[in-house]
């Protein structure tokens, strides 16, 4: 026995030896990180060996799947994505009032680099209520003639959970057609026989990445997207999760004590539904057994896609000027992953994002552990004279999180950056920037979001939409308790050591 735990042994610290070969000869991200991940492998044998496996992202199995069905969405739309930049390049000066003119380099990061097109919004309706928004979904999906697709992180079992099981076990019953993604860590609390209601209806349901019976190095890659779209033709996209205190209602116990739930969700029409759809089908294609995100299964579930075919040069030109019609939103929805062939998708966003703010840039975010392109990006806009607010809750669901988060809410409060502690849990992850953009989606401002997680956020360049926003911002605030830097200077030192120390974990929170 001692002879087998000595082999053992033995073999973890050879293995734990060759991942610093590794990170000091071999590895291709930049010298931070690889400094960071030498360091713990070097000073915590074996446990920086297991967290470089699991964290890392350099043992992720599934990327050929799922990079295979992303790459079905992008040819569907690869012409339009052309057709769009020669567009866009030839009538620069046609738009010259327009968000999209203004905030050109964004879009075309996010159409270029990212391959996420343009697309039009007819209607948006931004809710900030769990009881509005609730209501607004169970009433679409009560009223949906085709097709139901729904993907969330977590999906409770509880009496709002129920509730919308109930809805999409009669939907199924009827012949719509049912899909449900949950995340399998998210939804860990959720008894498997939960979903197997909707199976017996009719309804198909995939579980992402389980967790039972997987390799660990699984674990940690989690669909943290919420998107729901009914009959091709309405979708949501945000923070709501589907769960009790998501709806305003008392949530499980160890919930209770985080007070008043802001959540914030953006249901809408219009062209743009086809690109949620297409994110959810490729989504499906990636964890459902049978899950297909051909072309052709593409075209037969767009409600619009009869907008995004080939055609004639007069018939893409109507297109490209339906999305800057009167009335029509531009509109981009970006999704990311730790499969990203082009590394942080959703971290250049934010980058870019507040790099374009000249007057202004609002955040509101439940996580705000930012990386330091993202901190030095905060400064820059701060320094330059923008007016910069970081939104944050005043009671947390992770203490943990909380301690790494004042850690840096101390350093930038130097900087003139403003924060706001909203009392209660503020879930909502949006930013809004000079009366022209906004963005609402999964995303929080952190590594797991930025590395770790699918996310996806919605992109709106409008005026009307984001003085919208700036205007729920504003309201907020004024529940918000505004964070002084005399107070974080003077926090006693034991507390300032314990924000510091998980400061050192920020990368893994």
């Amino acid at each position: 026995m001692k002879i087998a735990w000595f082999s053992a042994l033995t073999l973890l610290l050879a293995a734990n030896a060759a991942v610093g070969v590794f990170l000091l000869f071999f590895e291709t991200d930049q010298l931070s990180p690889r400094l960071v991940w030498l360091r713990r492998v070097t000073l915590l044998p074996v446990v920086g060996l297991v967290l470089y496996v699991v964290f890392s992202g350099r043992f992720f199995t599934r990327t050929r799947r799922f990079r295979r069905a992303a790459a079905s969405r992008f040819d569907y739309f690869d012409f339009v994505k052309q057709e769009q930049l020669e567009f866009l390049e030839r009538r620069k000066t046609l738009y010259a009032h327009s968000a999209v003119q203004r905030f050109f380099p964004l879009v075309f990061l996010n159409l270029a680099g990212g391959r996420n097109v343009l697309a039009a919004t007819e209607r948006i309706d931004v809710q900030t209520s769990g009881a509005a928004h609730f209501a607004s979904l169970f009433g679409d999906i009560a009223a949906a003639e085709s097709s139901v697709n729904l993907e969330y992180f977590i999906f409770r079992s509880d009496a709002t959970g129920t509730r919308l099981m109930d809805l999409l076990c009669r939907k199924a019953r009827e012949g719509v057609s049912v899909r449900l993604i949950y995340d399998d860590v998210g939804s860990i609390f959720t008894p498997r026989a939960f979903f197997a209601r909707l199976q017996k209806a009719g309804g198909e349901v995939a579980a992402f990445l389980p967790v039972r019976g997987c390799l660990p190095v699984h674990l940690n890659y989690r669909n943290h997207r919420k998107i729901a779209v009914i009959d091709g033709k309405i979708a949501y996209i945000g923070g709501h999760n589907i769960g009790d205190e998501y709806a305003g209602l008392t949530p499980m116990r160890r919930l209770r004590n985080i007070g008043r739930w802001r959540d914030t969700q953006a249901r809408f029409t219009g062209t743009s539904v086809a690109l949620a759809q297409a994110l959810f089908l490729t989504d499906w294609s990636s964890v459902a057994a049978t899950g297909d995100s051909s072309p052709e299964e593409l075209a037969r579930y767009f409600n619009h896609a009869g907008s995004f075919k080939r055609g004639a040069d007069e018939q893409n030109e109507a297109l490209f000027a339906r999305v800057f019609a009167k009335g029509a939103i531009p509109t981009q929805i970006v999704a990311a992953g730790p499969d990203d062939a082009h590394g942080s998708g959703m971290e250049d966003l934010f980058i870019k994002l507040i790099a374009s703010a000249a007057r202004y840039v609002y955040i509101q975010t439940p996580y705000f552990v930012p990386t330091k392109a993202i901190s030095e990006t905060l400064k820059v806009a701060a320094a330059s004279g923008v007016d910069v607010r970081v939104m944050l809750p005043e009671r947390w669901d992770k203490f943990y999180v909380k301690a790494a988060s004042y850690s840096f809410v101390r350093e930038l409060l130097a900087f003139g950056i403003r924060f706001f502690h909203y009392q209660g849990f503020i879930h909502a992850k949006t930013v809004v920037v000079d009366d022209a953009v906004t963005s609402i989606g999964s995303t929080n401002l952190d590594p797991r979001s930025f590395s770790l997680h699918y996310e996806v956020s919605a992109l709106f360049y409008d005026a009307g939409v984001a003085v919208h926003n700036r205007g729920i911002f504003l309201a907020d605030e004024r529940q918000c308790r505004e964070a002084r830097r005399e107070a974080y200077e003077r926090c006693f030192f034991a507390v300032r050591a314990w924000r510091g120390f998980f400061r050192l974990f920020s990368a893994l929170l």
